[in-house]
């Protein structure tokens, strides 16, 4: 008989938001490091970090960059 886990894969919503709202506007990871002040792998990379390793620093360049409003970015963050 197959193992079957019943765990639900945990789903990085910050991640899910930041990243639609990059492809919305047709911007390149490299066109956001630009704006934010750090390389394409630096974006690449903290956006895939989880919600809890954000500085409020970064999560409010981030969504000034993307015209993110910062209570949906909290309210993904928060999110479980």
């Amino acid at each position: 008989m197959p193992k079957v886990s019943w765990v639900k894969p945990k789903v990085n919503y910050l991640k899910c938001l930041l990243t639609e709202y990059r492809k919305a506007k047709n911007m390149t990871y490299e066109k956001l490091g630009k704006l934010v002040g750090c390389s394409a792998q630096n974006c690449k990379q903290q956006i895939s970090k989880p919600a809890d390793m954000w500085r409020i620093k970064d999560l409010k360049l981030y969504c000034e960059a993307l015209d993110v409003p910062i209570e949906d970015a909290v309210l993904a963050a928060i999110q479980k």
